[in-house]
């Protein structure tokens, strides 16, 4: 019969430790300071060209049964400490960080799931991209299974906002930008090339259709144009001052 989870007797494989006082170098070793508890180092042999292929390695034992890790690596705080560790950091000239997941698996790769400020925060210039996704993927959001997701369409060059699997809204992002409504295209490029209304606008004035004079209506007609160009920006003038047809 099996112990209970909470009888489990703990044990240590191995454990090293530094017995230290006071803060390390603040500059040596890039700034990592000079005292190391493990140093895990590549060397090559007469001269020549070497690699290694794993630094550390933390895996399952293929001969022991259905053994696994709860945390494969954990750095962590004891609640009484006053200063907390600053946990890693990843420095090298080739790539910073490459994950490889198991193929088909239903979780995150990276999950962040504490309350704090900010989840993640990217404080680089990066000259080609913050965040880059591949062709074909999307940013989802999923809050209590109402499901939204935004996603580049390349054949279409359109940015798409969509819901429940359907596209709502879309930036047309090509050589003729336009914001696209439920599929259908809402607002194209700014059309230009009438000359300029003469006189002010109505809106005030109400309208019957029976009785209603050409000049109240073209009064009505100059106020709704320039309500679209200079309030709501649909359409504009061109560089010679002319109003849009």
């Amino acid at each position: 019969m099996l112990a209970t989870p909470e009888a489990v007797t703990g044990c240590i494989g191995a454990e090293m430790s530094i017995q230290a006082i006071g803060l390390d170098h603040p500059t040596g070793n890039l700034g990592y300071g000079v005292r190391r508890i493990l140093d895990v180092l590549s060397k090559n042999l007469s001269g020549a060209d070497a690699e290694i292929g794993v630094g550390v390695a933390i895996r399952k034992d293929p001969g022991a049964g259905n053994s696994t890790f709860r945390y494969g690596l954990a750095i962590y705080d004891e609640p009484r400490e006053h200063k907390p560790n600053r946990y890693g950091h990843i420095y090298s000239d080739g790539r910073r960080l490459r994950l490889h997941s198991v193929v088909g698996h239903t979780g995150a790769d990276i999950l962040l799931e504490r309350n704090s400020l900010r989840g993640v925060q990217l404080n680089g210039d990066y000259t080609a991209g913050v965040i880059v996704l591949k062709a074909g993927n999307q940013v989802d959001f999923d809050s209590l299974g109402d499901h939204a997701a935004v996603d580049f369409n390349t054949p279409t060059t359109r940015l798409c906002i969509s819901r429940g699997g359907v596209e709502r809204v879309a930036f047309g992002l090509g050589a003729t930008p336009g914001l696209y409504i439920a599929n259908d295209l809402s607002i194209a490029p700014r059309d230009t090339g009438c000359a300029t209304w003469t006189g002010a606008g109505d809106e005030t004035t109400g309208l019957d259709p029976s009785t209603v004079t050409l000049q109240q209506l073209a009064a009505r007609v100059v106020q709704i144009e320039s309500t679209l160009t200079f309030i709501h920006g649909l359409i504009g003038l061109d560089a010679i001052g002319k109003r849009p047809c």
